[in-house]
């Protein structure tokens, strides 16, 4: 945004918008006659945005060079944003990791991770999901567990003779999983992470146990609570959407709050606020306002640096990749901020921290060496 508001930047984003506009008329086989007469009838439209509701209204007279002005800059935002995602994320991507294979290439690169897990039933079966197909596939008592591409959800009846049955779905490294529980709680689970539950809730409290890291979106219900446990800390639902860091190379347990209200460890948090719990002694560390979007960025499919060691980003990219990490010297102390998608190949994101001057990488196997 700050090379945009520079005035010396502005014979390039003209070409840049004459370059994608004349794209989207070849793209879409119109002449350009035809495509000019389209953008001249959006341009010249009466039609107040307001029309779209479905609250009908009255409304005033708009003079049309009123209307002309705001749809020509929503035209011309919507144009623009869509050039400047392209030039600047896809575009400039390419770039800078060709760019950084040059100035130190790699002998091999590392795909991202990918959805899949595994699925282990009450009487130790277990499932593959990444080659399982679409639709049921198992049922324990009177509950049937479907699945459908990169989610698994549980439809239970009732109880089988009152016993609790209890299944577990573990993500193994370069794995990630999304899951329904049975009383229609959804569950997102990072790499390297599990989740042990009952195949159908009974009760006076819904219990999970989990390891790893955890988003939840819990369906509310004040007869029966919603207990997560994690490394001897326990996070008591109040009808809510919350994140749980619980992975045993990180600092205690944190858990972010997004929505609603949970107590950890009889501390209430309200939403933007995180909690950072000692395993071991089960005190609570420190509650502070939380940089949420940097909490859930591995959710919305990003790997989100805000003041991370090298060591903190690593061990993302160690659980994300399923790499092992080793360090050569004294490498920097420096904090990493930045944002990266997590779909791209590792060399990516190792291109992006190289970039800074404080650090660089070599790729052996499966193996990133940190210098």
């Amino acid at each position: 945004m700050q090379l945009l508001q520079q005035s010396a930047n502005d014979t390039t984003i003209k070409e840049m918008l004459d370059q994608v506009w004349n794209g989207l008329v070849v793209e879409n086989r119109l002449s350009t006659s035809k495509a000019n007469a389209i953008f001249s009838a959006i341009l010249a439209s009466d039609v107040p945005f307001r029309q779209a509701s479905l609250i009908h209204e009255p409304q005033p007279k708009v003079r049309r060079l009123f209307m002309f002005t705001r749809v020509a800059v929503a035209a011309s935002l919507l144009l623009f944003a869509g050039v400047m995602y392209y030039f600047l994320f896809y575009h400039k991507t390419e770039q800078t990791v060709v760019k950084n294979n040059n100035e130190q290439p790699y002998k091999n690169d590392i795909p991202p991770g990918k959805i899949g897990a595994v699925l282990t039933l009450a009487d130790g079966t277990t499932i593959n999901l990444d080659s399982s197909g679409n639709g049921n596939i198992a049922r324990q008592g009177n509950t049937t567990i479907i699945k459908l591409d990169s989610q698994l959800t549980y439809n239970a009846s009732s109880l089988v003779n009152g016993q609790h049955l209890y299944n577990t779905i573990t993500t193994t490294r370069g794995h990630q999983y999304q899951l329904i529980l049975p009383d229609g709680s959804q569950v997102w689970l990072n790499a390297g992470s599990s989740i042990r539950f009952p195949i159908a809730f009974a009760g006076n409290e819904r219990r999970v146990e989990i390891s790893g890291e955890l988003y939840f979106n819990v369906k509310h219900n004040s007869r029966m609570p919603f207990t997560v446990a994690a490394n001897g800390v326990e996070v008591h639902d109040l009808g809510t959407q919350f994140n749980i860091n619980a992975y045993d190379n990180e600092e205690g347990v944190v858990t972010t709050l997004i929505e609603g209200k949970v107590s950890v460890n009889a501390q209430t948090l309200n939403p933007g606020q995180q909690a950072q719990v000692n395993e071991k002694s089960g005190e609570i560390k420190v509650v502070k306002e939380a940089d949420v979007e940097a909490a859930i960025a591995w959710k919305n499919g990003q790997f989100m640096f805000q003041g991370n060691t090298i060591q903190s980003v690593m061990r993302q990219l160690e659980r994300w990749y399923d790499v092992q990490v080793e360090y050569s010297g004294n490498v920097s102390q420096e904090e990493f901020v930045g944002t990266i998608s997590r779909f791209g190949n590792i060399s990516e994101v190792l291109g992006m921290l190289q970039k800074t001057g404080t650090v660089s990488f070599e790729i052996k196997g499966r193996k990133v060496i940190v210098k």
